[in-house]
């Protein structure tokens, strides 16, 4: 209701001028004239063709749908002959009783539609205030600006005064009313390919959670309107008996008495129930949080502030959200009335029929005449709430979101849990034939990123990049891993093959080891007492590189192609007695031998290189150096030579022949020079 106006009653007489002044320029008052600003075109009462009609709605909805912004229009005719008026200002004044400082605003419009009528004698014109624009625009560039960084933030009063200043407008905001203006929040939305962020989007949010509803004021400012609580008061009833605690209370209404307003009064046998719980959630299938009883519930869904606020905020949010609205009880009217600018959408109004009185509010009126002013005046809902669900339809995408998602019925049980903040969800469904869980997240690039368990009556399959398993794990109760990680496992077999399952790559099969394509088997002779390695291809050669590979005891044998290599007594360097006690290498008729002397006498050992069949080509003891027996030719090289019986004849250098020793010389003889 406009305050501290002191003509009011002046409207309530119909015998008193109203004038109309309709111009683009501003209006105001001097030395008890006008003073017109800069303007194109002015409007007086003669130019006007039929009877202007002022719009106000704060809902057009059947219950309280908080958060909706309507637009205040206004249509009036105009001559034909005026000027196009079409995107021009339309600045609306009355005045009446010839008294120019009774001139009040009736507010501040845009002309959306200048048509001419089927005659062409006049012109139709209608005008929206600035709700119209900032719902319907583009406030993308606005929003990003707001947030320069991945850490800014700001408030529901911040934002709600900076939107404002975007379109030129003052925040006249009832401060004191806003439960939830101190919130803080980040960047929380973006638009979604091809589209923006719309102003309706911004407002909605703006003014839902502090559940009122947005609304340009006469003097072009806007406001958040928040209904008053509690409009039905106390009174002494002759049917109880007095409390102590209980005290009267006037009604929180502007009472429209019956000489003021036209019969009948249509009214409805109830008062709208109150609202008992307040329900904040992202979409029809989250959960989110609730506070308050259930019953008469008010559900805010989908406000882009909410966005990834944990469960402890929401509930704190929606706690002084129902301390708001749950007052907030009416009986539905429709009535017409004497014109009375005064009184403006939202404000609470009584009436009187009879023995009842109704206490309502002001949610749609329609101000229309001149002398003889009248309004229609109207407010609906239900006595219980039908819609009980407040959003609206957007083109965004979430930047921060965190839901939970339960769906029941006859087919399944699911539970989904999103944060996109972190580009997570997590889902469990239960089906009767089934069971199955997932746990997913989307990296920079957009790649999805998943583990997934799905369990029937016969199958459980485990999905995940990485699998891991703590604990003693026992597999089909015959392969173990430990808790030391040593693996166990009780059968005898074992095959590796490739994906497809149709190519073996290794086995082990029977005590044998076998590595395919190319690869080579180990296993055990019959007998057990040799392993045998076979198979295998070095690089660079085509064929069998390796026969096999046999090892027993202190023996490797080697099959090398044609040939075969023996390796004996390969543990350490062996001092036997006897040349079955030799540590030595055999390759085909080819013998390098580490041993002890032929016989008794031996002191030291001896290396035998040559023929195994016959005596060491090589053989040194000491600094005794090389030789060779049966009547062959023998090199030595050293100062003496001693050993039990050696046969040697001649020593050829370089074609001359030298006698060393006879057959029958023993003990340490020196070499002989000269032929």
């Amino acid at each position: 209701m406009i305050e501290n106006y002191g003509y009011a009653d002046l409207f309530w007489e119909n015998d008193v001028q109203k004038n109309y002044i309709i111009t683009d320029g501003v209006v105001s008052i001097a030395g008890g004239s006008f003073v017109y600003g800069n303007y194109t075109y002015l409007l007086m009462n003669d130019d006007l063709k039929n009877v202007p009609k002022i719009h106000e709605m704060l809902t057009d909805s059947k219950d309280l749908d908080f958060g909706r912004c309507n637009s205040n229009y206004i249509e009036f005719s105009i001559a034909a002959d005026v000027m196009p008026l079409i995107d021009k200002t339309c600045r609306v004044y009355l005045w009446m009783n010839n008294d120019k400082n009774t001139l009040m605003r009736l507010g501040k419009y845009k002309v959306t539609s200048d048509k001419a009528t089927a005659d062409r004698n006049y012109r139709n014109i209608v005008a929206y205030d600035p709700l119209y624009e900032m719902k319907n625009a583009d406030v993308t560039e606005w929003y990003n600006s707001l947030f320069p960084t991945p850490n800014s933030r700001t408030s529901v009063r911040a934002m709600r005064q900076s939107f404002c200043r975007y379109f030129d407008l003052d925040d006249a905001t009832l401060l004191e009313d806003q439960v939830n203006d101190l919130v803080e929040f980040g960047k929380t939305i973006s638009p979604s390919d091809g589209g923006y962020i719309k102003g309706e989007t911004i407002l909605w949010g703006l003014c839902s959670i502090n559940g009122g509803f947005g609304n340009i004021s006469r003097n072009g400012d806007f406001r958040n309107i928040v209904l008053a609580s509690g409009l039905i008061g106390l009174y002494p009833s002759v049917e109880l008996f007095p409390a102590e605690d209980l005290y009267p209370r006037e009604d929180k209404t502007h009472l429209i008495g019956q000489a003021f307003y036209i019969p009948p009064l249509g009214y409805e046998d109830y008062y709208t129930d109150p609202i008992t719980c307040v329900q904040i959630r992202e979409d029809d299938e989250d959960i989110g949080v609730s506070v308050g009883e259930a019953g008469n519930d008010y559900i805010l869904e989908g406000n882009f502030i909410l966005y990834g606020k944990d469960a402890t905020e929401l509930e704190e949010i929606a706690t002084r959200l129902l301390n708001k609205i749950k007052g907030m009880s009416y009986m539905p009217f429709n009535v017409r009335a004497f014109g009375n600018p005064v009184f403006e959408v939202g404000d609470p109004v009584r009436f009187r029929t009879g023995d009842v009185r109704v206490n309502s509010y002001i949610l749609k009126r329609t101000l229309s005449g001149t002398t003889a002013l009248s309004d229609e005046y109207e407010s609906v809902g239900n006595l219980h709430r039908d819609d009980k669900t407040s959003n609206i339809p957007n083109d965004i995408v979430k930047l921060k979101s965190k839901t939970l998602k339960i769906q029941r019925n006859v087919d399944e049980f699911s539970v989904e849990l999103h944060d996109f903040e972190t580009a997570t969800a997590s889902q469990f469904r239960i089906q009767a034939g089934q069971i199955s869980s997932k746990v997913s997240t989307t990296d920079y690039n957009g790649n999805t990123i998943a583990s997934l368990i799905n369990q029937t009556a016969t199958t459980i399959q485990i999905q995940a990049s990485k699998i891991k398993l703590e604990g003693n794990t026992l597999i089909n109760g015959t392969f173990r891993v430990d808790s030391n990680g040593y693996i166990r496992m009780k059968s005898q077999n074992l095959d590796i093959s490739d994906s497809s399952g149709n190519n073996h790559i290794l086995s082990v099969w029977n005590n044998e080891l076998l590595m395919w394509d190319g690869g080579m088997r180990l296993e055990p002779a019959n007998d057990g007492t040799w392993l045998n390695i076979a198979g295998g291809a070095a690089a660079g050669q085509t064929g069998s590189m390796f026969d096999h590979v046999a090892i027993n005891g202190d023996k490797v044998h080697i099959g090398y192609q044609s040939d075969d290599v023996d390796i004996y007594h390969c543990t350490g360097i062996y001092h036997g007695t006897s040349v079955s006690d030799d540590p030595k290498i055999t390759m085909g008729n080819f013998e390098v031998r580490l041993t002890a002397a032929s016989s008794t006498s031996a002191s030291a050992p001896f290396i035998y290189i040559g023929d195994p069949s016959d005596s060491p080509g090589i053989r040194l003891r000491g600094d005794v150096a090389i030789g060779r027996n049966s009547g062959s030719t023998v090199i030595l090289k050293g100062s003496t030579c001693s050993w039990t019986s050696f046969t040697v004849r001649t020593i050829t250098i370089d074609g001359t022949s030298y006698n060393v020793l006879t057959t029958s010389d023993t003990g340490s003889k020196s070499i002989l020079t000269g032929s």
